[in-house]
């Protein structure tokens, strides 16, 4: 066992790639996981950039890792930045040392250092109590699941799907300002949904209102319990049209790419998905915490309804 004082915790830089790599292909039990992907997801976002803090023992090992991604989130209509803690990591060699704390710590610290002081979070359900407990985080509104069924065998469709999105309608559409929502730039969406990995596809749907493109839907196809389901990474599209007609295209593009069922988080610009006859909306299923940089804001993130993608997060 390693004492907790023999490990160097900081900011991880891409040179540590390699060795995040094998700490999670190790630790994690994720055989397939990429440098590639890793130097795409922490390396080369646009705008803010994530915290990667990591630990390293005596010997050069890295021993455990924190990562923390930045957004815009529209709050009272002004850009105010969120941060987002996501993987936290430690060797089995460690565990019971402190080396948490240390690692969350490090990670609120860089991002303290750009003025980001305000988190929302989806701990699991080993972390939640220690966020809850130590790191000053209280409970928030967890966002519903829309679930919606999806033809399947002879029936699936075919859709309409585009490489890349229409840079007209992207750069027009992109960056809107909605309500407890992230705001995502024509860059970000570049970076997220055409700049992937091959392991990572994500299948952009072209919406059309009266036989104009008017937006995009961006599906992700995965596994659960051996059953595909399309999960809504993002949407964007044109203020002001009728996002009802948008539903049949998106559940036409899910049931082509192989999904029995689609699968959409809560968001107040698409109650479209929820309102369909089939629809089945799960509950409490995230466990969802919130850290205010005072007691002002803890208690007004706590009390909001966020409207979040499966894009925002990073286990898809």
């Amino acid at each position: 066992m390693q004492k907790s004082d023999d490990i160097r915790v900081f900011e991880a830089r891409r040179a540590d790639v390699p060795r995040i790599k094998e700490l999670i292909r190790v630790e994690n039990n994720e055989p397939t996981i990429s440098e590639r992907y890793l130097d795409w997801w922490y390396f080369q976002a646009p705008g803010c950039p994530p915290s990667l803090v990591v630990a390293e023992n005596a010997d050069g090992q890295l021993v455990g890792l924190t990562t923390m991604r930045n957004f815009p989130l529209c709050h009272q209509g002004q850009a105010v930045q969120m941060a987002m803690p996501q993987k936290v990591l430690t060797a089995e060699c460690v565990r019971g040392k402190g080396l948490f704390s240390r690692l969350y710590r490090g990670a609120e610290a860089v991002n303290a250092a750009q003025s980001v002081v305000n988190f929302l979070a989806f701990p699991n359900q080993i972390a939640r109590p220690i966020y809850l407990a130590k790191f000053g985080y209280v409970v928030g509104q967890s966002p519903d699941i829309w679930l919606i069924p999806l033809p399947m065998g002879l029936l699936r469709p075919k859709a309409e799907l585009h490489e890349r999105f229409d840079r007209d309608v992207l750069h027009a559409h992109a960056s809107q300002k909605i309500e407890n929502v992230y705001i995502k730039s024509a860059d970000y969406l570049v970076w997220r949904y055409e700049q992937n990995p091959p392991e990572k596809p994500a299948y952009k749907v072209p919406l059309k209102a009266n036989g104009k493109l008017v937006g995009y839907a961006v599906l992700a196809l995965k596994m659960k319990k051996g059953i595909p389901l399309a999960c809504l990474m993002d949407i964007f599209y044109q203020p002001g049209v009728d996002a009802h007609g948008f539903v049949g295209q998106v559940k036409r593009a899910a049931a082509s790419i192989g999904a029995y069922a689609l699968l959409v988080m809560e968001h107040p610009a698409l109650t479209c998905f929820r309102d369909t006859w089939m629809t089945r909306v799960v509950k409490n299923r995230f466990n969802f915490i919130v850290k205010g940089q005072d007691a002002n804001w803890a208690s007004d993130l706590a009390g909001r309804r966020f409207g979040f993608t499966f894009g925002d997060m990073d286990f898809i």
